[in-house]
Order: structure tokens, then sequence, then C-alpha cells
């Protein structure tokens, strides 16, 4: 089972290291094209 987890641990890691950034960044062009369209912003 340790073994196991340590594994998925790992693998979760990887993917939310590699997912976040990939958040950020949608967010903050989010926010750049609502801070230059204001009308557009939903």
């Amino acid at each position: 089972m340790e073994g196991n987890f340590g594994t998925v641990g790992a693998g979760a890691s990887a993917f939310v290291f590699g997912f976040l950034p990939v958040i950020a960044v949608q967010i903050k062009k989010s926010e750049d094209n609502s801070g230059r369209k204001s009308k557009h912003s939903l």
C-alpha cells in the first residue's frame, strides 16, 4: 500500500505542479483581457 501510495502521490504532485501554472497563466490572461476590454467581460 505504501509503495503504491507513494507512486500515486508523486504522479499527483507532478500533475498538480504541471497543471497549476497553466491555470495561473489562463487566469492572468483573462484578467489582462478583461482589463483591456471591460465591456466584453463576463
